[in-house]
């Protein structure tokens, strides 16, 4: 690999697929390796017994050689992952970490209805466009995505009993269980670190990122959780900034 190519690793969020990533890549002139997976329990990839940061960092890891050289853009849980790598404690840890969308405060009411969504069998549905406009509210992409287009194929699956998302409920556990716990790591990071956020976002605020010790995260004016979605050319030149510090 050219060594001045890192390859480029983008992480998604929860209840979301890789392909969320695809209207930025398609605007992205990334001249490396670009690696956008499905993270277990969504998409195409398969369920697990265990949901932790840690094992989706894992994940991660296990795409890469042993010492490629990688940055990582993390939407909303994504990011979470993203921290977890940075702490080097999974492996050879990125170059550096941007992040978007990433929810800071969780409240009682979050950490008491979160694991009940974890507990609940998977909605079962008579018609695909059913399937379809759970899935976006499940992804934080409704009124976003149009529900004909390709960026919802990965998000739902047909079944004997008629349709269903693909996420598996369980993957609820992740968060906020297992991020809190990540939150902690910023601290000790020693990677270059960058955040934005959009300004309709409703989970993230520049007032939550405060509490981090970290620069102001940059506002996408107008924009809301999914800005890679609603605006990718922003966030392309927004990530493409901070990348062309990474040595």
């Amino acid at each position: 690999m050219n060594e001045k190519n890192p390859t480029l690793v983008l992480l998604h969020g929860m209840g979301a697929t890789a392909q969320v990533w695809e209207p930025l890549i398609a605007a992205s002139d990334w001249p490396g390796r670009i690696i956008a997976p499905d993270f277990r329990g969504h998409g195409a990839a398969e369920w697990h017994k265990r949901y932790t940061l840690g094992s989706l960092a894992s994940d991660v890891i296990d795409l890469l050689d042993h010492d490629e050289r990688y940055i990582v853009l993390g939407h909303s849980m994504g990011g979470g992952v993203g921290l977890a790598l940075g702490s080097g404690f999974f492996g050879n840890p990125p170059l550096g970490l941007a992040v978007l969308g990433l929810k800071i405060i969780w409240s009682e009411e979050d950490l008491i209805r979160i694991p009940k969504m974890a507990s609940k069998p998977p909605k079962i549905f008579k018609t695909r466009s059913e399937a379809i406009d759970w899935f976006l509210k499940l992804s934080g992409l409704i009124g976003i995505v149009d529900p004909t287009s390709s960026l919802v194929e990965r998000g739902i699956r047909q079944i004997e009993d008629g349709w269903t998302v693909s996420q598996d409920p369980s993957s609820f556990h992740t968060a906020p269980r297992h991020f809190l716990e990540s939150l902690g790591s910023i601290t000790e990071m020693k990677i270059p670190m960058a955040m934005a956020l959009g300004s309709a976002d409703p989970v993230a605020t520049v007032e939550d990122h405060k509490l981090l010790p970290i620069e102001t995260p940059v506002v996408f004016e107008g924009l809301g959780h999914n800005p890679m979605v609603e605006d990718p050319h922003l966030v392309w030149n927004w990530f493409l900034k901070f990348a062309s510090k990474l040595s």
